[in-house]
């Protein structure tokens, strides 16, 4: 089914019109799907935004109307989960990148000792903040260095929720941080 305007079609695909007829149509389907993968309102917004750029930007391809709600469902979903699938490396790497400096710092003056000992009081202080389970979790990966399956089967759950919990652990810390 194509789209009925009063705007002739254009050799690029999409007119402007059918274009903001999209938008209009499906932004609410679209947040939601980013929404419940971030579970983040301003994430999702920016998520959503970058869905309906790149259908801009891919609009001589979007023929019919059963195509785009395909193309922008699919896109939302994989969106959201590129984007957790970063910040959950990012949150790793960034870890890594603290625990290695402190291990090549070797010697540690009494400003660093007062620097760590009021970080690690404030990680515990934002780790009481969490779920317990997502505490739990947390725990086990950075303090005892357990991979995600240990986690899971000493935890009785699935290793996606033992990833869940990490994430969410995760990013709540590094949003108090940052």
């Amino acid at each position: 089914m194509s789209f009925k305007t009063n705007i002739p079609a254009n050799q690029d695909g999409l007119t402007v019109q059918e274009y903001e007829n999209i938008f209009k149509e499906y932004w609410k389907d679209v947040f939601k799907i980013c929404h419940y993968h971030t579970r983040d309102d301003q994430t999702a917004a920016d998520l959503t935004q970058n869905v309906f750029i790149m259908v801009w930007q891919k609009r001589s391809f979007l023929k019919d109307e059963g195509m785009i709600k395909h193309y922008l469902l699919r896109a939302a979903k994989l969106e959201a989960l590129n984007f957790n699938r970063q910040q959950k490396n990012r949150g790793e790497k960034t870890l890594q990148f603290h625990a290695e400096s402190n291990m090549v710092a070797g010697i540690n003056t009494t400003e660093q000792d007062v620097y760590q000992s009021e970080a690690k009081r404030q990680l515990q202080q934002y780790l009481t903040k969490l779920p317990i389970k997502s505490q739990a979790v947390f725990k086990m990966s950075i303090y005892e260095g357990l991979d995600n399956e240990a986690i899971a089967d000493r935890m009785d759950m699935g290793s996606k929720n033992v990833e869940y919990h990490l994430y969410k652990a995760i990013r709540f810390i590094k949003s108090k941080i940052f």
